[in-house]
Parts: C-alpha cells; sequence; structure tokens
C-alpha cells in the first residue's frame, strides 16, 4: 500500500513560521523566551512597550535586573521549583523597574520549555501590564482610611450631643424639683385659706407660674429628644452613604467589571468588601446604644454555627492582628457549636471583642476559644496585652468609657463597643464577662444560651 498523499490545503513549513512570528510580536501581552540563567533571549514589541527597553537593550538584559528587589526572592524560588520539575507552570504578581524609574506592576505567567534530552531549554513568559489595577485598589484603601477619619469626627459630635442632653435633663429635673417645692407651698397656703382669700388668689398666681415653667421646661425636653432623633438619623445617613459606596465599589470590582482578577487579588478584594460591611454595622453601634437603652432591639433567631462564625471574624482580622505581628488562633471543640440566636448581634460582639484585642495587644497572642457549657454557648478572647487595671474594670462597659491599658498608641475606638457588646449580650439572654491582670493580658468571656427567643 502506498504513502497517503499530502494535504496540500495545509500551510507549508514557512507559513507556520511566519503565523508565529506574528503571533508573536502582535500579541495584546507582552511575552518573552527566557534562558534559565535569567537572561532574556527574545521578547516581542508588547514587552518593549511595558517596560520601555528596546529588543536589542533586553538580550543584554535578565529579568533578575529589572525586578524589583521585594519580589526577587519569591520569583526565584518558584523558578527553582519549575527547573526542579516540581511544578509545570507559575504565575505571580510582581513589579519591574521601567527604563525611565518608576515601578511597573505586572503579571507574569511561566512555563519551561525542555529540549529532547529533558534538560531545561528556556522559558516562556507572558506578562500583563496590571499598574492600572493595582492603582484602583490602592483609591479603595484611600478611601477606607478617610471614611474611618469620618466615624471619628461624627462620633465626637454625638458625644457633644449627649452632653448636651445631659444639660438639659438636669434642668428638667431641677423644675421637677422647684414644682414640688410649688406644691408643699400651695399646700400651706390651702391650710391659711380660711385666713385670708386674698393670699390665696396671690398663691394661685404663684402655681400658674410655675405651671408655666412646667410647660416651657417640657417643651424643651421635647425639643431636645426631637434633636437627638434627628441628629442620629442625619449621622446614620451621612456614614452610610460612603460606606455603601465603598462595598458597591469593591463589589464591582469583584464582579470583574473592571477586569480580570487573580485568586488571590480576588480573596483580598472580597476582605476588602466584607471589612466594609463590617465597618458598616460598627457604626450601627452608636444608634444601637440607644435602641437597647430605649428597649427597642429585635432578636433574629435563627440556626448558627457559632465555631464557623468565630472563625469568619478572625480571618477578616487576620491581616490586621499580622501587621502587628500578632498569631490570631481559633481554637475549635471536636463538636461543632450549633445554637439559635441572632447571627448579626453575635457577630457584632464577636467583631468588637477581637478588634479590642488587637488593638491593645502588642506582641505576642490572641487566642479564642470556642466551647460549650450544658445549655449555653462561650466564647473567650483572651490576649496578651498589658491588661486593664482593677479601677478600671468598673467602668469599661460604659459608653464613651476608653481604657489606655499603658498602650503606646493610648486609648483606641470610641468607647461604645464593649458597651454595646454587653447590651446586646444581655438582649440574648447572656452576660459578657472580663478577667484581667495588669501584665498579664485580659479574657472577655461571652456567654448565651443555646436558645432565644425572638
Amino acid at each position: 500500500m502506498g504513502h497517503e498523499a499530502p494535504n496540500k490545503d495545509a500551510p507549508s513549513h514557512a507559513a507556520l513560521v511566519r503565523m508565529f512570528e506574528a503571533t508573536f510580536e502582535q500579541a495584546a501581552v507582552g511575552l518573552a523566551h527566557v534562558a534559565p540563567d535569567g537572561s532574556f533571549l527574545r521578547v516581542n514589541r508588547k514587552l518593549c512597550e511595558i517596560v520601555g527597553y528596546t529588543h536589542d537593550e533586553f538580550v543584554t538584559l535578565t529579568f533578575q535586573e529589572i525586578t524589583h528587589p521585594d519580589d526577587l526572592e519569591s520569583d526565584l524560588g518558584l523558578v527553582g521549583q519549575m527547573l526542579a520539575d516540581e511544578i509545570q507552570t507559575y504565575t505571580m504578581e510582581k513589579r519591574y523597574f521601567h527604563k525611565s524609574g518608576p515601578v511597573v506592576w505586572i503579571e507574569l505567567t511561566v512555563a519551561l520549555v525542555r529540549d529532547e534530552t529533558g534538560a531545561p531549554d528556556f522559558f516562556i513568559s507572558v506578562i500583563e501590564n496590571i499598574s492600572e489595577r493595582k492603582a484602583l485598589e490602592l483609591e479603595v484603601l484611600t478611601h477606607r482610611d478617610h471614611l474611618e477619619q469620618l466615624v471619628a469626627q461624627r462620633t465626637s459630635e454625638l458625644e457633644n450631643a449627649n452632653i448636651e442632653l445631659a444639660m438639659l435633663n438636669e434642668e428638667f429635673q431641677n423644675a421637677n424639683e422647684e414644682l414640688v417645692s410649688a406644691n408643699e407651698e400651695l399646700a400651706v397656703t390651702n391650710e391659711e385659706l380660711a385666713v385670708s382669700n386674698e393670699e390665696l388668689a396671690v398663691t394661685n398666681e404663684e402655681l400658674e407660674v410655675a405651671n408655666q415653667l412646667i410647660r416651657e421646661t417640657a417643651e424643651e425636653l421635647r425639643r431636645a429628644t426631637r434633636a437627638k432623633s434627628d441628629f442620629l438619623a442625619s449621622m446614620s445617613h451621612e456614614l452610610r452613604t460612603p460606606l455603601n459606596s465603598i462595598i458597591g465599589f469593591s463589589g464591582v470590582l469583584l464582579q470583574g467589571m473592571a477586569g480580570p482578577l487573580a485568586e488571590e487579588q480576588e480573596h483580598q478584594l472580597r476582605m476588602v468588601n466584607d471589612a466594609g460591611k463590617h465597618l458598616l454595622a460598627l457604626v450601627c453601634d452608636i444608634l444601637d446604644i440607644a435602641k437597647v437603652e430605649a428597649g427597642k432591639i429585635r432578636v433574629i433567631a435563627e440556626e448558627l454555627d457559632l465555631t464557623l462564625l468565630a472563625r469568619e471574624v478572625a480571618e477578616n482580622l487576620s491581616i490586621a492582628a499580622a501587621r502587628k505581628g500578632l498569631a490570631l488562633e481559633v481554637h475549635e471543640p471536636e463538636m461543632r457549636v450549633r445554637l439559635v440566636s441572632d447571627v448579626a448581634r453575635l457577630r457584632q460582639i464577636l467583631i468588637n471583642l477581637m478588634e479590642n484585642a488587637v488593638a491593645y495587644t502588642d506582641e505576642g497572642r490572641i487566642d479564642v476559644h470556642v466551647s460549650r457549657d450544658g445549655n449555653w454557648s462561650v466564647v473567650s478572647v483572651t490576649d496578651t496585652g498589658l491588661g486593664v487595671d482593677p479601677d478600671d474594670l468598673k467602668r469599661i462597659f460604659e459608653p464613651f468609657e476608653q481604657v489606655k491599658e499603658g498602650t503606646p498608641g493610648g486609648a483606641h475606638g470610641t468607647g461604645l463597643g464593649l458597651a454595646v457588646s454587653r447590651r446586646l449580650a444581655e438582649v440574648l439572654g447572656g452576660r459578657l464577662d472580663v478577667v484581667s491582670e495588669p501584665g498579664s493580658g485580659s479574657t472577655f468571656t461571652l456567654t448565651v444560651p443555646d436558645h432565644v427567643e425572638p
């Protein structure tokens, strides 16, 4: 049987070479062939545009020379794994130095080509410029920092409003005392009625004056109450609007509308999104303290896994803890701790406790223990901070009370977190306790029943 006739429609070798050359040179991303020692063998036009070097300049360089020093070690580690045949490809974000000096953020994907003997021949590198995306991420973080400053400012305004309200309450109490005194005088006048009708008329006039004072004071109190409600509503709107912008903008990035995201980018951006949502919940602390005091908190009961909830909160705070060199670990029991309670309120309490532990601990670790005690579910947060003075333990659960604990940064937050947390724990039928010893750290323990009625 003869040989099959060649396919006349198949492209020739020369055509295939031209196709490869066009694909390599006209690609929308940077392409390069790199020797095992890191020197550039061949680069395309797009890579020259990204980094600013000509083709002739590139082939005199190595990737080590144009890589940012902070990224070089991890890049070389992955190269070593690939040369050892431990991995086939890798992708990472890193920084190149542009020829003119600035840093260029890129996403690098690398594969290794081996020769007929299996020895490393050259790397194929695909380079995409992600500088714009990195700038967007920085803008989101900057916007969040500005929002935190706004929260602190609005909290200070609320403190001043509460002081004014306390003064009005004191004036109202004084007016009530004056009314009691006037009534006592009226009783005496009634006893003397038989002696002098003229004196009675005078007393009635005095009583009318006192009643007018009461009416005026009561009206002032109503105006003060309305002013407080209007202030809380206005503050809530002004704080929630930019928070919702952060949440919405990061949500747009997560949906890929600004371009594809690497897995780690998506993870980090999702943490920004989650943190924005948690910060929005913290803004509600100010409103919650008023609602709790007025008995207007509504409990939404649902089944939940307390272990998973504690792990979720700890994960969201892991970056803040890592920045301070702190270990943040959740110790889980053998059996899951499940209960029926208000998941939003429990999350709010755990965020407050863990954020305080991170804020007031300069070195060491933070341990979160989840357990069950009969029909009660328990979460304890233990830190290795400087602890709380016994005299301060009596007042740390009061609104706007802050304890410095001797930390270099002094007091943190608004002084509302622990006050709201203890009151929410009581609303859920439980309690929030603290044990602390100066120099040895603190342990805050949340105890709630396994089933709460809405």
